[in-house]
């Protein structure tokens, strides 16, 4: 390998481990500097489908916009991060035309399953009858499935329906004993709430606990090499950011 092919190189993997840290000057510098492999513009590597460099930006977005009380981060790192990931976003779509709102999670489903330490959640729900046995509504248990197995057409003709995705529903209790269940487990399931929980678990299963926080997004540090786990948790706590927004109907 030549230096200058080493440079290259380097400096692909510094520019991802910037993006990744919502590091917007150093990254955008590389960007418009230009000695890069272009091939991470449109595929970082690490997932079954090509996944843009972009996409990185969009997910640290959806996080630091939506959910950041579920972020355990010093308020000053917060600021910090969501401030340069918004530059980011700003110079991808000014420079480069992406429209980070309508990147499509879909594809990726396999890859950020692969991942979840909380996998028995998505086949919790897979027997419908048996959970209406237990008294609950069809449509809602269908539209909670849906939403764990990340098939948004089908979440969409629900919530079209008017079909609430707060309804409580357990695989395990009965539909007319859900007061016990609430005494005795203390967090009702919903649609809405396990899109909160699996923000919050792939958020702290990523970056650890306080203060290890800091492995991504301190703004202080500098190359720290993007491991696969780290980037499809990424992946995964986004998805179910903008899950939460479709279903609750928020805006951005």
């Amino acid at each position: 390998m030549t230096r200058k092919e080493r440079y290259i190189v380097n400096n692909t993997g510094w520019l991802m481990s910037y993006v990744m840290q919502n590091l917007s000057k150093r990254a955008i510098e590389v960007l418009r500097d230009g000695r890069f492999d272009k091939a991470i513009l449109e595929n970082v590597g690490f997932c079954s489908v090509p996944l843009p460099l972009y996409a990185v930006t969009a997910c640290n977005l959806i996080l630091l916009d939506k959910c950041g009380g579920f972020l355990p981060l010093d308020d000053c790192v917060y600021k910090d991060n969501l401030k340069q990931c918004r530059e980011l976003a700003d110079f991808w779509s000014s420079e480069y035309g992406y429209d980070l709102a309508d990147f499509d999670f879909a594809p990726y489903m396999g890859d950020f399953f692969d991942v979840d330490a909380m996998s028995v959640r998505y086949d919790k729900m897979d027997v419908v009858d048996d959970i209406v046995a237990l008294g609950y509504d069809r449509a809602e248990v269908e539209l909670y499935k849906s939403v764990l197995h990340y098939d948004i057409e089908t979440v969409r003709k629900y919530l079209d329906l008017k079909i609430d995705p707060n309804a409580v529903i357990y695989d395990d209790v009965p539909a007319d004993k859900l007061e016990i269940a609430d005494d005795h487990l203390g967090e009702s399931d919903s649609a809405v709430n396990d899109c909160i929980n699996i923000i919050s678990e792939s958020v702290r299963t990523m970056y650890g606990d306080y203060p290890d926080i800091s492995t991504y997004w301190d703004a202080r540090r500098g190359h720290i090499p993007v491991e696969r786990d780290a980037l499809l948790t990424l992946l995964h706590a986004a998805a179910y950011g903008r899950m939460y927004d479709l279903l609750t109907g928020s805006k951005g």
